[in-house]
């Protein structure tokens, strides 16, 4: 090969290589981009179900809320206090069943939370409600007797409790639920109930247990064990006009006290474990959260909540160290609002609408618990990482901030919001006059 061959190709084999460092240049840009262009979809992607789990989450809580609340005074007193129907035996305060009682800024939260007002000037402290009724079925049961001990014999042939096992299937737990608070097959709390003797006057008891036997064909019972509310004696709600001991039959029914609030979940609770952060808390502030929670109250805690204490409020610690909820459920992950209106009757002809917490507003010992026509509630829920620097509008919640807990590392500031409202017609209530 002569000399002049031999640079030629050297020259085009030098071409070559400049084509395809060019050529891998190109490539690797292109690569690039469509990464970053695909990083940055994943990222949308991955904030808007973020998002759209908050929606979701938000219109579950108003579901169940609102199944809840029209039931506030189903099958118990819109105001016991004042109740006609109410045995005379019966101390208000030993069984404050109050159809509805709100706490404006009842959700008492600590101010690192976030609920100061330069934080988020839209969202005022979340308040706290209180409902009051048969939550846990559609019937009045039969009784054959109440006897001195306390122990009450359901009449099984009589249709409600036919329906009632017809319903649960002859299970013997899920009947027991209907009177007691149960958790895998152990009564973990107690509940109020009303017994409406022959001469149709109101008492109310405390159901500390149920017995349902199904097992054997025609020898199946449901016996309930009660005793009288703040520890009062049997023989003392007795008399001519509405005892209920030894004096034949009569109807009886479970009366559950539900209260909603924003919450945070003390360490002790089991959900605590599940709902551990699931990043960098520095630049998720998931531990920096709160949740809607719904709670039955037993009787005792029912009493030291009832309207009568200004802010509604339970001792956390005390709850969990004296056992004062029945039950603790998680509505909505993630809730940071929680707002109440009412259309209050001030005369049947004068129905007004008002705010809690307003200063214009009447105080709750203005209006009672039977004036109540319809509960208006926001609830709002963010989602799960702050996705956000901006506040968003002035008027309106669509951001809130997540406080920083320390000073290190760096994160997005702001969390979107989404927010429903609905009005809840209360139809146990509409009907009371007095």
């Amino acid at each position: 090969m002569s000399w002049r061959n031999l640079r030629r190709e050297s020259r085009e084999a030098g071409f070559t290589l400049v084509e395809v460092i060019v050529a891998l240049s190109a490539g690797l840009l292109v690569s690039a981009a469509a990464y970053t262009l695909a990083l940055n979809a994943m990222k949308s992607f991955q904030d808007e179900s973020r998002i759209a789990t908050s929606q979701v989450a938000v219109s579950i809580a108003l579901s169940r809320l609102q199944g809840d609340v029209q039931r506030a005074g189903y099958m118990a007193s819109p105001n016991i206090a004042l109740d006609p129907n109410r045995c005379s035996t019966v101390n208000p305060a030993s069984a404050p069943i109050l159809a509805v009682q709100v706490a404006p800024g009842g959700s008492a939260l600590p101010a690192t939370f976030g609920y100061a007002a330069v934080a988020n000037p839209n969202i005022e402290q979340p308040d706290m409600l209180i409902v009051t009724g048969n939550m846990s079925s559609s019937e009045q049961f039969e009784y054959r007797s109440i006897d001195d001990t306390g122990r009450v014999y359901l009449s099984m042939n009589r249709g409600p409790v036919v329906r009632l096992l017809a319903e649960l299937g002859m299970n013997e737990d899920a009947v027991e639920a209907v009177f007691v608070p149960t958790q895998a097959g152990a009564v973990v709390g107690s509940r109020f109930a009303r017994v409406v003797s022959a001469t149709g006057k109101h008492s109310y008891v405390v159901v500390t247990n149920a017995e349902a036997n199904l097992g054997v064909p025609g020898s199946e019972s449901i016996t309930l064990t009660v005793e009288g509310p703040g520890g009062a004696t049997l023989s003392s709600l007795s008399n001519l006009e509405c005892g209920f001991v030894n004096r034949g039959t009569g109807l009886i029914n479970p009366v559950s006290v539900i209260r909603y609030r924003i919450g945070q979940l003390p360490v002790t609770s089991p959900y605590v474990a599940a709902l551990a952060p699931t990043g960098d808390d520095r630049v998720t502030g998931e531990s920096v959260r709160a949740e809607l929670l719904r709670e039955e109250l037993t009787p005792a805690a029912a009493v030291a909540a009832a309207r009568w204490n200004p802010n509604l409020i339970l001792d956390t610690a005390a709850l969990v160290n004296n056992a004062q909820l029945s039950s603790q459920e998680i509505v909505s992950e993630f809730a940071v609002d929680f707002d109440l209106s009412a259309v209050y009757a001030f005369s049947p002809a004068d129905l007004r609408l008002v705010p809690f917490g307003n200063a214009a507003a009447p105080g709750l010992d203005d209006v009672e618990p039977q004036d109540f026509r319809s509960l208006r509630v926001r609830v709002a829920t963010r989602a799960r990482f702050p996705d956000r620097d901006e506040t968003g509008p002035d008027d309106v919640v669509t951001r809130f901030l997540i406080p920083a807990l320390d000073t290190s590392g760096t994160r997005l500031k702001y969390a979107r919001v989404r927010t429903l409202t609905s009005e809840i017609q209360l139809p146990n209530l509409a009907g009371v006059t007095w």
